[in-house]
């Protein structure tokens, strides 16, 4: 339990904190020491969870604290709301959710594996270390995944989108149309802005993305030299790998698929080259018999049919060429 002590010196115990201004304010959380904010002073002995809310005006909130002898103390599981106006929020340690609500607002997730909402207006995310879930929403917004394997989400706008290091993925699964997305050839994730069209992915620039998740339309998704993983999600998608072992996702509900390279891994002078692998989310598909029992060849195309209108198909592939190896399961 969380002691917040009152303006009159009384304590009431609470398992978080909600503070709600309609001023412009800068409040700081900690676990382990006190916060001040709105004449309220709270203290703790353990991370707890903040819930902390500013309405109007434009607010700076920040969680991160560091204390009279310069260490950092909080490690609570943050949730920092904005609102209206154009907002600085900055979730410190844990695993934090960071909304900036209406405005132009800054969020910055830092330590843990955070969720940053920009909301409506032209935001700026930045996700900081860990697997962050960074989601623009409506806006031409920046999306900086920073460390770790992230998942970026510009939504409506035309959005920047930068993975920073790790595997990052471009994801348009809200988009209310398909998306045409083409990475870059270099093999480091590049993309131009020319290389994306349709729905959510219109007027967004890609930078170090290696992996695209499409929406529940018509999508075409391409991969680079790299290593892709690439899941059309609904609809009658059209997914080509490009260079590199790619991973080609396809769960129960996702359609009509159509894979355009498929490789499997060989050998050359005794080095085995990795080739690309499906990812089954199938309902009833766990095993490669399973596989094999729903596969047939059609000329040149091998057709794996799941029921209830889920197919995907391998284009230029034999059969007989496929192994348990070329398969993963959910």
């Amino acid at each position: 339990m969380v002691p917040v002590t009152q303006a009159d010196g009384s304590v009431a115990d609470q398992q978080s904190l909600v503070i709600i201004s309609d001023d412009d304010f800068g409040t700081t959380g900690a676990a382990g020491t006190q916060i001040i904010a709105l004449g309220l002073t709270v203290s703790s002995e353990q991370a707890s969870d903040y819930i902390v809310r500013g309405t109007d005006g434009n607010d700076a909130i920040d969680a991160s604290y560091i204390d009279v002898d310069g260490d950092m103390v909080t490690d609570g599981d943050d949730h920092l709301e904005g609102l209206a106006g154009n907002d600085l929020i900055k979730g410190g340690f844990g695993s934090d959710l960071l909304h900036g609500g209406a405005g132009a607002d800054m969020l910055f997730g830092e330590a843990g594996q955070d969720t940053l909402v920009g909301g409506s207006g032209n935001d700026r995310l930045f996700g900081g270390a860990g697997k962050d879930d960074l989601q623009g929403e409506v806006g031409n917004d920046l999306l900086l995944g920073g460390q770790g394997d992230d998942v970026l989400s510009g939504g409506e706008g035309a959005d920047r989108l930068i993975g920073g290091s790790g595997r990052d993925t471009a994801d348009y699964s809200t988009s209310a149309e398909g998306v045409h997305v083409i990475l870059g050839g270099t093999g480091r994730g590049l993309l131009s802005r020319a290389a994306v069209s349709g729905g959510d992915a219109a007027g967004d620039s890609l930078v170090s993305i290696e992996n695209v998740s499409g929406s529940a339309h018509d999508d075409h998704l391409t991969g680079d030299r790299s290593a892709n993983v690439l899941q059309g999600g609904a609809g009658a998608d059209m997914l080509t790998g490009g260079h590199g072992g790619d991973t080609f996702v396809f769960n129960s509900g996702d359609g009509a698929d159509v894979v355009t390279d498929f490789e499997s891994g060989y050998d050359v002078w005794r080095w085995h080259v990795p080739g690309d692998q499906i990812f089954l989310g199938v309902d009833g598909i766990e095993d490669f018999d399973k596989v094999a029992a729903a596969a047939s060849q059609t000329g040149s195309n091998v057709t794996l049919d799941f029921g209830n209108g889920d197919s995907l198909t391998l284009a230029n592939v034999q059969l007989s060429a496929l192994d348990q190896d070329d398969f993963l399961f959910a």
